[in-house]
This record gives structure tokens, sequence and C-alpha cells, in this order.
């Protein structure tokens, strides 16, 4: 990295102020910076000042400018849309969803929020709004939509890239996609998360899966369900420090963010600090309680510390109609209950949860890979039996 771009946004009313200053990474020096008092309608016009402006700064020439300028009101529902996707949990998202419906509806020749809808399609069936076996027409027809009204946008070949490997198990078709979605000069923090947690990690390419989600990070540091996302990778290669130490960022951003307690519940688990995972798995499931997730964890951790009777009382609450259906999964692998596990494994794939993907490579699953059912399981999901 060179050069840092920094800026705040403050808006009153119709106006609004951009701050930005160009700083070098090298020594701290202030290349340039500028303020921008504009009405909210010349958004656009701002963004193409400071281009230009940094660009002087730097005595190169710009390529281009953008082929197309979107209706500032549809500009604003999309930004607000994205905003609220980061928790990454029911409410919020299907507020995003929202988001950009009405930026399609403000301006229906505008491709990005048909690509942010398609993505969201994709993380509400993750949190078990809906099967994603159906979702993934809908998310699918978005991502299409979005690159016939602009080409050369990347992020629609990453929720097809996903499409392709957690429905269809196509990973020739998936590595197609996730090439396309990666490989350009500016690649979202969002692409790398779907390339990171549903084709290198379902293929074992756990350093890579980490670098990826690290990537994504770095670009959007107030990300919160990113870096907890992050947080639950590092696990995979047990560096469980540095996962507890970007899920205690998560919290500063977010003291109630799902994810996070949940993710640094399952770190202690893993580090035999069963007390703080319980506290961890009870402020989960205090968060959201019908999330299989937070039950299913829950559940776990009470019967290892002896409390049989509330886990029991869990389990029967939601037995039949787990959503999504990996939180039973994640019972009966914590609580040592192959047999059953794999059952529930199966219709998980069966309903084509992406979980079922994310999770074949990771520690809690390690006893399963390990039994006779594996074979049978990772044949279905056209993954190596032996990551």
């Amino acid at each position: 990295m060179t050069n840092i771009l920094e800026g705040s946004v403050r808006r009153a009313g119709s106006r609004v102020r951009v701050t930005a200053q160009l700083i070098s990474a090298k020594d701290g020096t202030h290349l340039w910076s500028e303020r921008y008092d504009r009405e909210l309608t010349d958004v656009f016009a701002i963004q193409d000042d400071i281009a230009s402006a940094i660009a002087a700064a730097l005595e190169v020439t710009l390529a281009g400018t953008p082929a197309y300028k979107p209706d500032p009101r549809a500009y604003d529902a999309l930004q607000r849309g994205r905003y609220q996707r980061q928790r990454l949990v029911g409410a919020p998202l299907l507020s995003a969803r929202e988001c950009f419906k009405q930026a399609i509806a403000l301006d229906a020749k505008y491709a990005a929020p048909h690509a942010e809808l398609a993505l969201t399609h994709l993380l509400l069936s993750i949190n078990g709004e809906g099967a994603f076996r159906d979702i993934a027409d809908v998310a699918g027809a978005e991502a299409r939509r979005a690159l016939d009204l602009d080409p050369s946008e990347t992020n629609p070949h990453a929720v097809l890239g996903a499409i392709a490997a957690a429905r269809d198990y196509n990973w020739k078709l998936a590595a197609e996609h996730f090439d396309e979605a990666i490989s350009g000069s500016s690649v979202s923090a969002d692409a790398r998360w779907a390339h990171a947690c549903l084709y290198l990690l379902p293929l074992g390419r756990m350093r890579e899966s980490v670098d990826q989600m690290q990537r994504a990070v770095d670009q959007d540091p107030l990300n919160v369900g990113w870096r907890g996302v992050l947080g639950s990778l590092l696990n995979c290669t047990e560096q469980y420090d540095r996962a507890l130490e970007e899920l205690r960022k998560a919290l500063e951003l977010d003291e109630n963010h799902l994810g996070a307690h949940f993710v640094i519940g399952e770190t202690y688990w893993s580090l035999g600090r069963f007390a703080e995972a319980a506290a961890a798995a009870e402020t989960a499931y205090r968060l959201v309680p019908s999330h299989s997730m937070c039950w299913g964890f829950l559940a776990a951790v009470l019967a290892h510390e002896g409390e049989r009777d509330r886990a029991a009382a869990l389990i029967a609450q939601h037995a039949d109609s787990p959503k999504p259906v990996w939180g039973r999964v994640w019972y009966h692998l914590l609580s040592s209950e192959i047999d059953e596990a794999a059952h529930w494994y199966r219709v998980s794939i069966e309903q084509r949860e992406p979980f079922a993907l994310m999770f074949a490579n990771y520690p809690v699953t390690k006893s399963l890979r390990e039994s006779h059912h594996w074979s049978t399981l990772a044949n279905l999901m056209n993954l190596p039996v032996t990551a």
C-alpha cells in the first residue's frame, strides 16, 4: 500500500459535507486534502472531483469515468442496505433486502442493487430464512440481471459461484465464477467472503480461506460481520489467540453482534474453557433464541456442564424444525453423538444449506470425517473424502 485515503461524511438535511485527505503510507505526509459542501444530489459530482484531485496529486491520469450514475436516492438506499447487512442476522438482513428493493424501484437501470440483493438472499438463506435450494433461483436471477445491466460488475459472479458450489456442488463452474469475481483490480470484501467460505473452505484450503477473509476485513474494517467470520476461520487453523483478538474488536464495533458472541463461545470450547464458552453461548441465545446455532450450541455446553434437563428441553422445543438444520448437527457433534450428527448432516445437504459445505473441514466435524458416514456425505457434495 503506497497511499491512504481518509475522510468523513456528514449529512444535514439535503446538504452533505465530505472531507478527504490523501496520506503517504510511507511517512504520513499529507499529499492532498479538501472539503466539499454540496447538495446531496451532487454526491456523484463530489466523487468525480475527489477522484480527479487525487489523480492530480499523484500525477496520474484516470482510466475513465463511471459509465452510469444512478439516481442519488437509489444510491442512498443502496448504502443503507449495505450498512444493515453487515450484521448478518435476521432483522437487519430483512431491512437490507427492503433497502435494495427500494433502490431498484427508484432506478431500474442501476446494476449494483441487483447484485447486493442477490447476496442478501444468499445470507438470508444461511440464517434459515427459507431453503437455499429454493432461494438460489431468486438470487441467481438478481445476479444475472446485474450482469445484464453492467457486465463489468464482479459481485454477481461471487453469488453465481456460491450457487454453483452450495446448491449444485459443481466445483468446476464455481471456480470459473469465483475466478471472475476475484481476478479484477477492484475485488469487494463480500466477494472475498463468498470465495473464502463457500469455495476454499469446503475444499480444505484453510490457509487460503483465512487469507481471503483477512483481506476482506482489511478492505472493510468496520464490517462487524466479516470480522466475526474471520475469527471463526482462524479457529479452523487453531489460531485461537488471533481469533479472540478479532472477535473482541468485533464486539467493540457492536457489543450485541450475534456472530461474534457465538464464535467466542466456539473458541473457548476449542480451548477447553467451558465456563467461558457457556457464558458466550448464553449471550448468543439471549440475542436470537430462535436460531438453531444458538440453542444447539447452548444445549451442548449445558449438557457438558451437567445441566442435562435444560439441554434436553432446548432440543425438544425445536426438535423437528431447526432453522437452520445445522444447529442440530452442531449439537450432536459436540455431544459425540455421531450417528445422529450424520443423520442431520444429510438433511442439511438435502436442503442445500451452505453450512454443510462451510463446516465440512472444521475441527468440530473431525469425528464425523473419521467415521464410516463421511464417504457418503462427502460424495453427496462432490467433495474429496480426504481434504
